[in-house]
């Protein structure tokens, strides 16, 4: 969003695109776990929920990156930048969040 170059936009579509694909994978594969698994680490309903609202996060960029892509905007509005600057924080937050669930007793101060 910080960009106005259409080759950069592109670029960057290409690899939300495979971060997308690789996200999917990870969704399967969690299901599957899922369905397989008779004992889990804390409730089945919360670890299919965060599943699927992760996936539909990353699901929703992946949309903005095809749009932007698609009516190559000549200017963005800043709020734009700053949306995305919030995102990335989140996954930032997310992703240490999600490390901590491998051992949730030696992780409470975080």
């Amino acid at each position: 969003m910080a960009s106005t170059d259409i080759g950069e936009h592109e670029r960057i579509n290409r690899e939300i695109k495979e971060v997308e694909h690789i996200g999917d994978g990870i969704t399967d594969r969690t299901y599957e776990q899922l369905n397989k698994s008779f004992i889990t680490p804390f409730d089945r309903e919360d670890i299919h929920e965060l599943t699927a609202h992760i996936d539909d996060v990353v699901d929703s960029i992946n949309g903005v990156s095809r749009r932007v892509c698609l009516y190559k905007p000549k200017k963005l509005i800043p709020i734009y930048k700053e949306m995305a600057e919030l995102i990335f924080e989140g996954a930032k937050e997310l992703e240490t969040a999600i490390h901590c669930l491998k051992d949730p007793a030696a992780n409470k101060e975080k």
